[in-house]
């Protein structure tokens, strides 16, 4: 299904739905935290000052660049500079200083990167969301739950030896309370990457 245009966000790490990142934001983009973000903060369409917004924008991975090409900030990327597909986040909270932003997302959920849209004076792409492929319904993924949760307490295991660690502990919860296969196969991609 398209969607209108969306802000792009360039980052360096990849979001997946239902993960957190916090991401450094300056250049050009503090135009579009000004014009985008902090209106939708502050109008407050959570309900609660603190609780996030329902205002959306693309996170995008950039392409690591090849050696001796050095790199490019948010003011000259090209499309061929970021991966197709990005994940829709949702602004949890900021902070702010020195005219850079520390914005921490939540990601929703997946989409196509189509074409820009806008390249001035922040980048805008218009996006294909793809449809909910209804995963739950199917016996097969429900199945492979335990399974990847056993796969997940390995990984967590190897990561953070100690099995008195807060992180791990804190990271076993969270595992434990995701239901959906797909969701959980991004959970341990996070924790992988």
């Amino acid at each position: 299904m398209s969607s209108p245009a969306v802000p792009i966000i360039p980052v360096r790490q990849v979001l997946f739905p239902g993960n957190i990142i916090t991401a450094s934001v300056g250049g050009s983009l503090v135009k579009m935290v000004r014009t985008v973000i902090l209106p939708a903060l502050s109008k407050g369409s959570k309900g609660e000052k603190g609780k996030g917004s329902d205002t959306l924008v693309g996170i995008v991975a950039r392409v690591p660049a090849k050696e001796g090409g050095g790199k490019k900030g948010a003011d000259n990327m090209e499309a061929s500079d970021l991966y197709t597909v990005g994940t829709l986040a949702r602004v949890l909270s900021y902070k702010s200083r020195n005219n850079r932003y520390e914005i921490v997302f939540e990601g929703v959920q997946r989409f196509h990167l189509d074409s820009f849209s806008q390249k001035e004076p922040f980048l805008k792409a218009n996006i294909t969301v793809p449809a909910d492929s209804g995963e739950l319904e199917d016996p097969a993924l429900k199945a492979l739950v335990p399974k990847m949760r056993e796969s997940g307490r390995k990984l967590l295991s190897a990561l953070y030896p100690n099995p008195e660690s807060s992180q791990r502990s804190l990271l076993e919860k969270t595992m434990s309370s995701v239901s959906s296969p797909s969701r959980l196969a991004d959970w341990i991609a996070a924790v992988v990457e």
